[in-house]
């Protein structure tokens, strides 16, 4: 089985990423050339949908985001995945499905293996990705000169991504309720918005009190950041 590799969702969505062929079969070859059959990402789930026999997630990482679809022929990353109550770190494998059919590369990426992450174990995986990340572009620069711009592009996707790591030591910085609130608002709410049971528990799971979580609430309605669309229903404006 060809291992997996590590790209960021930055540079695995790029535009310069193309479809190759080799003895393993078709895959993604990206800009740094990362030969993805297989990636190893870890990152925030920010978004879970479920429809016609398959669930998606949204996983962003500090350049992007990566979408990974299940299918009911996966049962177990199938609940797992339905299990996710976003926003939550994890962890995932995925196979790269190339669609050769498409007048564009096109590819999906299919989960193996999910599991639950942390903020350190997504700090980790940022640090090795961006080691293997710069490793890539010094072999394409020792192959043949690379345009300015490519090269800048890319460190600075890099350097943006290693500016989010946590210093070892360092306690997490205070983060404002109410802006967690909407956060959580901005990416679980559905086309009838987000229960507000269901905010109630995603502000619990985050650390906030109840009683933080329905003032918070209230305020928003107040000041019109949000609107209750039907009874027991919150909406972002």
């Amino acid at each position: 089985m060809q291992a997996a590799t590590r790209v960021f969702a930055g540079e695995l969505m790029h535009q310069g990423s193309a479809v190759v062929e080799d003895g393993a079969g078709a895959m993604v070859r990206t800009p740094s050339g990362a030969r993805c059959g297989r990636v190893f990402l870890v990152g925030a789930c920010t978004e879970v949908r479920e429809q016609s026999g398959r669930i998606e997630a949204r996983i962003a990482d500090p350049t992007g985001a990566f979408v990974i679809t299940a299918y009911r022929d996966q049962p177990v990353v199938y609940d797992r995945l339905r299990g996710i109550t976003p926003p939550a770190f994890v962890a995932a494998t995925c196979a790269v499905r190339v669609r050769p059919a498409s007048p564009a590369p096109a590819f999906s990426l299919v989960p193996e293996s999910v599991a639950p992450a942390s903020r350190d174990s997504r700090d980790l995986w940022v640090l090795v990705t961006a080691e293997h990340t710069l490793d890539r572009l010094e072999a394409v620069a020792r192959r043949a000169p690379a345009p300015p711009d490519f090269v800048a592009g890319l460190a600075a996707m890099v350097r943006a991504a290693l500016e989010t790591v946590q210093p070892a030591g360092v306690a997490p910085a205070a983060v404002d309720p109410r802006q967690m609130i909407l956060a959580i608002l901005g990416t679980a709410s559905g086309p009838r918005g987000m229960p507000v049971d269901a905010l109630v528990e995603a502000g619990l799971r985050c650390g906030l009190a109840e009683e933080a979580v329905r003032r918070i609430v209230d305020e928003l309605r107040a000041e019109g950041d949000c609107y209750a669309p039907t009874t027991g229903y919150l909406k972002l404006l």
